[in-house]
């Protein structure tokens, strides 16, 4: 059985712990990297091992371009790859199971990988996705990974089969067994058998319902059935009560620990979480929570192994984004919070994912994506363990914010706007890539507040690319990185 690959896309759940929960003001402040403004959707594609030059990851979103990015290098901007107007959401996966990641882009293409660690070739075919929301796995046990899609019509889905051909691979439409559900996750339990998770809403009930996927070839197709296996019910005081948020609960799932963790979001105010193990609903914790979205993530931004989560809370009399540290069935407790962005780019309207180690400091990142704004940012990740709450180390008294403008013209001058908690005097350090020091661009005396540092960039003398601002007052650094165009 291949390792499944579980993308859950803007699953949302409204949780915030009230319980077991650090003062926020002592929590440490995930920085934000870098902004590039132009996005034209809410959703952001992460490849991992797109290209073996360097970063490994590439990351796609809808924009001007359709471009792909970050794969080259930390940080790199630089389009590589045209996924003819499907960047909007790109899944990767092994479709002919020669080990080598294919991708189907969001218009249905497939593009088949021919070396690992480099781009695929071109797209070709045209199959019919359904929803942004996709599931990856081997459904039906052949050796190739195959893509499930829960489609728009809340009644049926898609699931495109991989196999050794993929000028000629197959597609079937499922029907859920209760008309009009909603597909919430798909998965492999830990038989290695497929299992399908669906919402369904009547004017007497609600509930979740735990499907098993059977399949059938008749000829060139194949048939898709299912089987109720167990469920989640509640019956209504009435027609219009709402007891669940179907579209805010997901399943947590931690490969390394085969740990699967239904989350359920409920209009009562609490989060439940369910075990699926032996194909059974088993309540194993209950939690009431708070205000606030909450994303599962594919990775850890908070320097271990372990996928984490982030929701919001109230930090400082504003709405933030927040981490939570792995296993949810451990508690949720914020480690982190989400520091402040910069321009018009709102947190608590985007959405939020895990992009894999932009930065190059061997922590997984956070790409956050606003379609309403226009706005994409990267926050660091950080190794909340190493950090003291109460040193200076984990509060820095300065902030740093996207360089003005963006990218920056290799023959003119820029502004770096920072937010300063004391006066005193600053040193700006211009870095490549490799942590090599390229120049001084700032040293003097600055002002406490919201400042605006200017850049020379002429005086550099360096040639177009991405590079790193670092800004230290002697006991405290940040940095930022920026684009100097050709």
């Amino acid at each position: 059985m291949k390792t499944l690959y579980c993308f859950i896309v803007a699953t949302l759940l409204c949780v915030v712990p009230l319980s077991a929960q650090k003062p926020v003001q002592e929590l440490p402040e995930m920085q934000e990297w870098y902004r590039w403004d132009g996005a034209q959707g809410g959703y952001i594609s992460y490849l991992p091992g797109f290209s073996a030059d360097g970063g490994m990851n590439a990351i796609t979103q809808k924009r001007d371009g359709d471009p792909t990015w970050f794969n080259r290098f930390a940080y790199d901007t630089t389009n590589q790859f045209s996924w003819n107007g499907g960047a909007w959401t790109v899944v990767q996966l092994d479709l002919n199971g020669d080990g080598i990641p294919d991708y189907i882009d969001g218009e249905g293409r497939v593009y088949q990988g021919l070396e690992k660690g480099k781009p695929p070739g071109a797209g070709f075919g045209r199959y019919e996705r359904g929803g942004d929301k996709f599931f990856v796995a081997d459904f039906n046990k052949d050796g190739f990974d195959d893509m499930l899609t829960p489609t728009n019509e809340a009644k049926t889905f898609r699931i495109i089969f991989g196999g050794k051909d993929l000028t000629r691979l197959r597609s079937t439409q499922g029907y859920y067994l209760r008309p009009y559900s909603t597909g919430v996750s798909a998965y492999i339990n830990e038989k290695g058998e497929p299992r399908l998770l669906t919402f369904y809403r009547t004017n007497v009930s609600e509930g979740f319902y735990l499907d098993a996927l059977q399949f059938e070839t008749k000829g060139d197709s194949i048939v898709v059935s299912l089987k109720q296996l167990s469920s989640i019910q509640e019956t209504k005081a009435d027609k219009n009560q709402q007891i669940f948020y179907p579209t805010m609960s997901g399943l947590y799932i931690n490969k390394a620990a085969n740990e699967r963790t239904f989350l359920v979001s409920t209009k009562a105010g609490d989060i439940r979480m369910y075990s699926t193990v032996m194909d059974k609903f088993s309540l194993q914790l209950t939690q009431k929570r708070g205000i606030g979205y909450l994303y599962l993530l594919q990775g850890s931004v908070d320097g271990d192994s372990i996928p984490d989560i982030t929701t919001m809370i109230f930090y400082n009399n504003v709405l933030r984004a927040c981490i939570i540290s792995g296993s949810p069935l451990l508690g949720f407790e914020p480690r982190a919070i989400l520091g402040a962005v910069s321009g018009k780019c709102d947190i608590t309207s985007s959405t939020v994912f895990y992009i894999g180690d932009v930065t190059g400091d061997g922590i997984g990142d956070i790409g956050i994506a606003d379609s309403y704004s226009g706005c994409f940012s990267i926050f660091k990740g950080i190794d909340w363990r190493k950090l003291s709450v109460v040193a200076e180390t984990g509060k820095p008294d300065f902030t740093l914010r996207q360089t003005e403008p963006n990218p920056v013209s290799p023959t003119g001058m820029a502004i770096l706007p920072a937010t300063l908690a004391h006066a005193g005097e600053y040193m700006l350090e211009v870095y490549d890539l490799t942590g090599k020091r390229l120049g001084e661009l700032f040293k003097g005396e600055l002002p406490v507040g919201d400042v605006r540092i200017p850049l020379n960039i002429k005086s550099l003398n360096i040639a177009a690319g991405m590079f790193t601002l670092r800004l230290s007052d002697g006991r405290h650094t940040q940095e930022r990185a920026f684009v100097i165009t050709k």
